[in-house]
This record gives structure tokens, C-alpha cells and sequence, in this order.
């Protein structure tokens, strides 16, 4: 009829279609590849160093420091000088790594986020080892309040600080995007108990403590409980069930 048009049918008609879904599909397909490159985290932590290769520097990082304690604690027996360097040289890469990203204070657990529950789950920790420490003294008759036990609980703090950090946001950050969670805690488990070899005892606790301290940290994010839990529980660990005086074997193996 005079003054309708004529649509298009058959194979010409679905060629057309055919081309026009395949040239916006194309866009769509660009379009969410550019979306996603933008959401994606950053893929460099400096203009030279990939993300993937600095976390791998960091995991080899602590673990030449496990080994450094070792050398230092029982071979070399200065563990003054070891404990002074560690805190100096970490904390000064922590800091110049604050300093290139200010994110990376959340990210290594070191904002006030988190820190309630954070704080609750680790106390019920420190509550349970410090009754099954009084427990085992007070069955061995080695419950003893000494004055050198109060100027190691305000030191050691700072040192179970550092090593939480190395664990948690060293190791245990950079493995937990790549391995399942309860492979993980079994990771900084272990590498809490291996520095601590050829002691049995010392080994086993510091598993426990560092597994269980692991499932806190990646439930909340926040450092600052986990570090004063492990100085404190350290204290009543080395008088109460080691019977040894931690600040008398610094200053006299230095």
C-alpha cells in the first residue's frame, strides 16, 4: 500500500540485527572491562614495584627474620641487640609505607576500627591463659610476683606489637587473598611456634596463642588488643609455667 513502509524480513533483516547486537555488544564488553580495571585495587604500591612481588618480598622479609631470631637467640645469644634492631628497622618500613599510603594504617590493623570487639575476643584469650598460667604455677608452687615482672609487662607490649605485625599484616594479609582461611591460621601458627623451637613448651603455646590471635585479627582488623595480649600472656608465660625471668636473660645476653 501507497504511504506504508516496508520493513525489512528474512536473511537481510536478521544480518542487520545480527551486526548491530554484535558492534554494542562489543562496546558493553570494553565498557565492562574498563569498569573493571578502575574497581580493581591497585595494581602497583610504587611506580616500580608490582603488588604481587612486594608481598612476596614481605612474606621472605619476616621469614628471614624468624630466622634472624634464631640465629640471635640461641646461637649468637644477644637477644638485647636483636629485639632493639627488629623494633627499629620494621618500624621505620612500616612507617615510610604510612607515609606512601595513608590506607595502609587500616589495612595493617592500625586505626581505632574494630578495636571494641577486637579488644572483647582478645581479652576472653588473655583471661584463659592467664587462668591455665596461675593454674599450672600455683599446682608447681611457682606463683611469684617479682618486681622485674612489671618492667617486662610494660615493655614486651611493644615487641608482641611488632611481632603481630609481621605476622598478621607481613604474612597473613598478603596469603589470605590466595589460600583458604583455616590454611592461613594453620600458617601463622606454625610460624609463631617455629621461632620458638627447640623449646616444646614455649613452641606449642605460641602456636596456640598465634592461631588464635590469626582468627581475631582476620575477623577484625585491629592489632592494637593483639600485641598487648601477647606481652602480657608472654609474662606470666615465662614466670609462671617457664619459671625464667625474661628481662634477666636480656640484660645478661646481650
Amino acid at each position: 500500500m501507497a504511504g506504508v513502509r516496508r520493513t525489512e524480513s528474512g536473511p537481510a533483516c536478521r544480518g542487520k540485527y545480527s551486526r548491530t547486537l554484535q558492534r554494542y555488544g562489543g562496546q558493553c564488553a570494553r565498557a565492562v572491562r574498563a569498569s573493571w580495571a578502575l574497581a580493581k585495587p591497585t595494581d602497583v604500591v610504587s611506580p616500580t614495584i608490582p603488588v604481587r612481588s612486594h608481598a612476596v618480598l614481605e612474606v621472605t622479609a619476616v621469614a628471614l627474620t624468624a630466622l634472624l631470631h634464631v640465629i640471635f637467640y640461641d646461637v649468637l645469644h644477644a637477644r638485647g641487640v636483636f629485639i632493639v634492631v627488629t623494633i627499629l628497622a620494621w618500624s621505620t618500613y612500616f612507617a615510610l609505607r604510612i607515609r606512601q599510603g595513608p590506607d595502609s594504617r587500616r589495612e595493617y590493623g592500625l586505626t581505632t576500627d574494630g578495636l571494641r570487639s577486637s579488644a572483647i575476643a582478645t581479652l576472653v584469650v588473655f583471661l584463659i591463659g592467664g587462668a591455665i598460667c596461675m593454674a599450672y604455677a600455683l599446682s608447681r608452687g611457682r606463683l611469684v610476683l617479682v618486681p622485674s615482672m612489671l618492667i617486662v609487662a610494660l615493655l614486651y607490649p611493644i615487641w608482641g606489637l611488632l611481632q603481630q605485625l609481621l605476622v598478621q599484616t607481613m604474612v597473613v594479609r598478603n596469603l589470605a587473598p590466595h589460600i583458604s582461611r583455616p590454611v592461613v591460621v594453620v600458617v601463622a601458627a606454625i610460624l609463631f611456634g617455629a621461632v620458638h623451637l627447640p623449646d616444646p613448651t614455649l613452641t606449642v603455646a605460641t602456636a596456640v596463642l598465634g592461631g588464635a590471635l590469626t582468627l581475631i585479627f582476620m575477623r577484625w582488623r585491629n592489632i592494637w588488643p593483639l600485641g598487648v595480649c601477647h606481652g602480657w600472656l608472654g609474662v606470666l608465660f615465662y614466670y609462671w609455667v617457664l619459671h625464667r625471668d625474661p628481662w634477666l636473660e636480656i640484660i645478661t645476653k646481650t
